[in-house]
């Protein structure tokens, strides 16, 4: 049986560690993520274990050669499927909140206009 891995930031699921993987260095997912701590926020690349301030500075990070490599050689050693945090729990905490306000945001009538 295939388990199941999603992101609950972008509320996205994958069948595979690798694909999950892939998904969380992703800009999409970085995205996402400035949208909900704002812009210059900071992004982890845990391939390469650094820490970067705005998405622009990402972006430059994950096209270099240096993370490429990492990246190839993570998938190369990778040989059976280690579960990994990928939030922590403070990140887990804001993207709860946010469904939340939605959910209520969803939920409650339009007010009526005079």
């Amino acid at each position: 049986m295939v388990r199941e891995r999603k992101c609950i930031l972008c509320e996205i699921v994958y069948s595979s560690k690798k694909e999950m993987d892939e998904h969380m260095r992703s800009m999409l997912h970085h995205r996402e993520l400035e949208n909900l701590q704002g812009r210059d926020c900071s992004h982890e690349c845990r391939v390469c274990r650094v820490t970067v301030v705005g998405l622009s500075t990402y972006a430059k990070h994950i096209s270099s050669q240096l993370h490429k490599d990492n990246v190839d050689a993570q998938e190369k050693e990778e040989q059976e499927e280690a579960e990994e945090e990928y939030f922590d729990k403070e990140l887990i905490q804001l993207i709860k909140k946010r469904k939340e306000q939605s959910r209520q945001e969803r939920h409650t009538p339009p007010k009526a206009e005079n």
